[in-house]
């Protein structure tokens, strides 16, 4: 089955589209002169929105150039062995063994890197400074080896002092301590760790001392090589690009500082100016009126006090000529990043402006008596776009609904006997449903990456670590959609769907909070309580009546909307919901038995019995209804608002769950079928209602939606169209590298899992290879006799994905940092981070100045055990 892309492009609009992507010239009058072409070629015809980053090529940026330079303290490069010594703590002198102890554990390299062993103490390196205003410290922590029992924790602290310390009095420290700031602290469970603290100056300060520490004895542990230290007067951009959640590699000095902005864990594309800064676009305005929509954030740095404030102004005016008209002033509020919010702008544009060559203005300055250093007051323009009154439709609408961890086998619609799913079940009556779908991997990165990429995870390269996609190799569903000028947006659970992970790119809104949230969960309230970036005002903040909400807000033109649960992810759905399905079991955590099953960290049965299974398979079935209310809450507004009719929906997921299938629990860890059969129901204007046996991918959704749409083909790609012919034969492929590295490749009935025997990952498959026929085995409970060719056809499938990675654009590998609040968000969800490459930043804390030891600051949240044999349970991924 199968229908006609839409002939939804004249050649006016081509020409729009066309001129709109080479705007890549440095000229701002050549950027301007084109986007008013842009608008007068096709009045007084409809429109689509215009996003004004679109021509930043054209921006004028009129900045303090004092705020553009990083002004180093203390360089790694320029420490000697000389410039340290050891100190063992601040106000009595060390014994001779605590100094000899300490010395046998840890060294200062020829280059002057401090090493620190598992024995109390520090090295110690001191400078002058004047007091008051930021000062920040960056380093990276790395360890010889990871050690999951290592007690000793390393820190790095920076004292403020009244006075430089004379070289061996030690008490000098504790008698002119002003105050002592320290890193999160970090054990050698993870091979290195980021670290970074920003501070504020006492004005009393004169002198800086700089402690690498240890805080704890032990016996044996791992050493850490403090690498890369660098302490500095920041710069605006440094400041910035502590904001921004990803796209720091191309903030550079004298441009408009772009990123990618999170406020009230909301994203957003966004420029910051500093107070003091101008900013000029282009402003392309149609003859038959329109309006400038935007967002306002002000992302201060934390060390800023709650109640500064800035005045953003908003002003057009003719390219060439006067006439300044004002749009507009807005007073933004210095807040704690749980109360911080994006302000919504929405202005009419002057209609003398109409078809004229026109430049927004925008200013940014401190209000008298509500200042901060401006330096520390990054304010952001996000999404800026100009809407015609008269809205031009670019094509059907699109929404992608993920509903993370889902198993077909449990829904009505593939024959479930439960009633699970009746939202989506009605959603199936009128969609091409898909009974043989593979997931690319079996857990939520690599997954939802090859959704939204049409890629394999060996060729986007999102197997693990923040960072890891290549834009010049992997271009997204998203970004596809708004260069044909859809509005777009993604309210999404977070975890391994944060910006950091790539996934925001094209999106002008963001979302990372679950819209299905179990507000009666006591884990989930545990986790916004303990979360800096959220209240339960903001958590609550976010339902599916916020994204039907935003679906009403551009009814007019055509959208891409992506929504994402984690409802069914979790055995804790809401009691309405266990009752829904007539019986009520109560919270997962009246069952202990079974939560032992979830839990990472903790020894399991040794097998999985029949009462617990049914326990988890209940709650499992109820969690499914949960996030399908969901569905039905959307499909219900589509329908309200009259759209549902011609808007292309597909609802899918990244992976299934096992439930003892092979003698486990939880996702990630295998490649069998229960992980990686998937639903996949597309429904819209030409698709005929029906079912489909042909196996696909989750890669096959890119390209059927581009052709849905009528967008051009994507290259690059391993998926395939669904609504063209089908070809004669075809691999399915899965993979995954994470707790455990395994491939699988299937043709036909025949399926084989690849686990190579050299790696490195802790969950250890049974064999080298496992080969199963799912014609007369569907359950994979009886492999076949190995085969070395089937061996070699899977590792050959692997090596020529990994060397298209590489043609496209880069291998997909990646050593990215993990932030710690990605970290936590994780574990929230249930996932252990495995011991991979992965970083975490610390998050710097004060200490009381009272306090007379360099080892007070908590550690940093220890990793579950994830080593056990397969045999074993797995960890809950």
């Amino acid at each position: 089955m199968g229908s006609q892309p839409p002939n939804r492009t004249d050649r006016r609009q081509q020409l729009r589209l066309a001129l709109g992507r080479r705007l890549a010239g440095p000229a701002p009058l050549c950027a301007l002169l084109i986007a008013t072409l842009l608008v007068a070629c096709s009045d007084p015809e409809p429109l689509p929105a215009q996003r004004l980053f679109e021509f930043t090529s054209g921006a004028t940026y009129d900045a303090d150039p004092g705020r553009s330079q990083r002004r180093m303290l203390v360089s790694a490069a320029e420490l000697d062995r000389d410039a340290w010594r050891p100190l063992i703590r601040l106000e009595t002198p060390a014994t001779a063994e605590e100094l000899g102890r300490f010395l046998a554990a840890s060294t200062i390299e020829p280059d002057g890197t401090p090493v620190i062993g598992p024995a109390r103490g520090s090295w110690l390196t001191s400078i002058p400074i004047e007091g008051g205003g930021p000062v920040f410290l960056r380093s990276r922590l790395r360890f010889d080896g990871p050690r999951r029992d290592a007690e000793p924790r390393v820190s790095v602290f920076l004292a403020e002092l009244t006075r430089e310390p004379t070289p061996g009095a030690d008490t000098d420290l504790a008698e002119s301590l002003v105050e002592l700031h320290g890193t999160r602290a970090a054990d050698g469970s993870r091979r290195s760790v980021d670290l970074a603290l920003d501070i504020d100056l006492d004005p009393r300060t004169r002198a800086l001392a700089i402690l690498c520490s240890q805080e704890r004895d032990g016996d044996h542990g791992p050493s850490a090589r403090v690498e890369g230290l660098e302490v500095f007067r920041p710069s605006f951009i440094d400041v910035v690009a502590n904001s921004t959640s990803e796209g720091r590699s191309h903030l550079q000095v004298g441009e408009p500082l772009a990123g990618l902005f999170r406020i009230g864990m909301v994203s957003r594309p966004g420029l910051a100016l500093a107070p003091g800064d101008e900013l000029e676009l282009p402003l392309p305005v149609p003859t038959t009126g329109a309006r400038l929509q935007a967002w306002l954030g002000l992302d201060s740095h934390p060390m800023v006090a709650d109640g500064a404030q800035v005045e953003v102004t908003l002003s057009a005016r003719p390219l060439n000529g006067p006439g300044r008209t004002p749009l507009g002033s807005w007073t933004l509020e210095s807040a704690s990043q749980a109360r911080r919010r994006w302000l919504p702008i929405d202005v009419e544009l002057p209609s003398r402006l109409g078809g004229r060559s026109a430049v927004l203005q925008v200013g940014v300055r401190s209000i008298e008596g509500h200042a901060a250093p401006a330096l520390l007051m990054p304010t952001v323009l996000a999404a800026p776009r100009v809407v015609p009154d008269r809205l031009e439709r670019r094509g059907p609408n699109v929404v992608l609904i993920s509903v993370d961890t889902l198993r077909p086998d449990h829904l009505g619609a593939y024959g479930y006997d439960r009633p699970t799913s009746p939202s989506i079940d009605r959603l199936a009556e009128r969609s091409l449903v898909f009974d043989d779908v593979w997931a690319q991997g079996p857990y939520t990165l690599p997954s939802h990456m090859s959704l939204m990429s049409g890629q394999h995870p060996s060729v986007h390269g999102a197997l693990r670590d923040p960072g890891s996609v290549d834009p010049d190799r992997t271009r997204l569903l998203a970004e596809r959609f708004a260069d044909a000028g859809y509005a777009t947006a993604a309210f999404v659970g977070g975890g391994y769907l944060l910006p950091s992970f790539g996934f925001a790119p094209g999106f002008d809104t963001y979302s990372v909070i679950d819209p299905c949230w179990n507000r009666e969960s006591q884990r989930i309230r545990d986790f916004v309580d303990d979360t800096e970036e959220l209240d339960f005002e903001l958590a609550n903040s976010v339902t599916m009546e916020t994204v039907v909400d935003w679906v009403a807000d551009h009814s007019q033109e055509s959208f891409l909307l992506f929504v994402h649960t984690y409802a069914a992810h979790e055995f804790d759905p809401p009691r309405a919901h266990r009752e829904a399905m007539g019986f009520d079991l109560g919270p997962l955590d009246a069952y202990p038995n079974a939560l032992r099953w979830l839990a990472p960290s903790v020894d399991r049965p040794p097998v999985l019995g029949d009462e617990d299974r049914q326990v988890l398979t209940d709650l499992y079935d109820a969690a499914i209804h949960q996030a399908d209310e969901a569905v039905g809450q959307l499909l219900d507004g589509l329908e309200r608002l009259q759209l549902l009719d011609e808007t292309i929906v597909v609802l899918t997921s990244d992976h299934g769950k096992e439930i003892g299938d092979h003698g486990g629990v939880g996702h990630g860890h295998t490649l069998y079928e229960e992980l990686l059969q998937v639903p996949l129901l597309i429904s819209g204007p030409g698709i005929d209602p029906g079912r489909s046996d042909r196996p696909v991918m989750l890669v096959d959704v890119l390209p059927t939606l581009t052709h849905m749409a009528g967008l051009a083909a994507p290259v690059g790609v391993q998926g395939v169209d669904l609504l063209a012919v089908e070809p004669a034969a075809r691999t399915l492929w899965a993979e995954v590298e994470a707790a455990t590295e395994r491939y699988a490749a299937r043709s036909g009935s025949r399926k084989t899992i690849w686990a190579p025997p050299n790696s490195t990952t802790p969950l250890r498959a049974p064999s080298e290879e496992q080969t199963f026929d799912l014609g007369i085995d569907p359950g994979e409970q009886h492999a076949l006799p190995p085969d070395g060719r089937r061996v070699a056809a899977v590792r050959g499938y692997r090596d020529v994905l990994l060397q298209l990675a590489e043609a496209l654009g880069g291998s997909g590998r990646s050593d990215g940092a993990m932030s710690e609040s990605t970290r936590e968000h994780l574990e929230a969800l249930g996932y252990t981070v495995s011991d991979g490459p992965d970083t975490t930043g610390g998050s710097g804390r004060r200490v009381d100045s009272g306090s007379t030891e360099a080892g007070t600051v908590n550690g940093a949240r220890g990793q579950a055990e994830t080593g056990q044999a397969e045999s074993e349970q797995p960890d809950r991924r």
